[in-house]
């Protein structure tokens, strides 16, 4: 009974196998997770940036990014004489 085809088939599932890995991780240490009430403006080689507000793959050499403050802020102002 020949076997030889074993390690081949053994060889590649394993490089599928890591390939995979190396996918989900490298997935996993560039996508930014954002808070609610927040939005993250990644710049990337297009004329427009683009805007999300649940979170976004962002490349370090190629991308740009940055967060900002999309919630409600309430201000309190003191009007008092000619100015009330």
């Amino acid at each position: 009974m020949d076997l030889s085809w074993i390690m081949p088939l053994l060889v590649s599932i394993s490089v599928i196998v890591i390939a995979l890995l190396v996918i989900l991780s490298l997935f996993k240490a560039f996508y930014r997770k954002i808070d609610q009430g927040q939005a993250l403006i990644v710049n990337d080689l297009s004329a427009t940036p683009k805007v999300y507000f649940t979170g976004a793959m962002v490349l370090p050499v190629v991308h740009r990014s940055e967060t900002m403050k999309v919630s409600v802020i309430t201000l309190e102002l003191n009007r008092t004489g000619k100015e009330g």
